[in-house]
């Protein structure tokens, strides 16, 4: 679907609303902007690309892993070990 828009004289263009909808762009969300090797310009969510490449790495993760909590152990043991060295 292509649609033309005209860009106002701070050079910003609108994007229609039934375009937004369909990408499930919301007012405030970020988004990326891609010229291709055809010089299209390419808009798409970054919410949308951030999941994408969380998938990509999703085979990767073991299901109750959770980086926060190793964090939190490597913190607390590295704690421990400070304490038994001031003593």
């Amino acid at each position: 679907m292509a649609v033309v828009v005209r860009m106002d004289q701070r050079a910003r263009i609108q994007v229609p609303a039934d375009l937004r909808r369909r990408l499930g762009l919301r007012p405030g969300d970020r988004v990326s902007l891609e010229v291709t090797a055809q010089g299209h310009l390419r808009v798409a969510s970054l919410r949308d690309q951030l999941q994408a490449a969380r998938g990509l790495f999703s085979d990767y993760r073991r299901e109750g892993d959770s980086a926060v909590d190793e964090l939190l152990a490597e913190r607390r043991a590295e704690a421990r070990r400070e304490d038994t060295v001031d003593e």
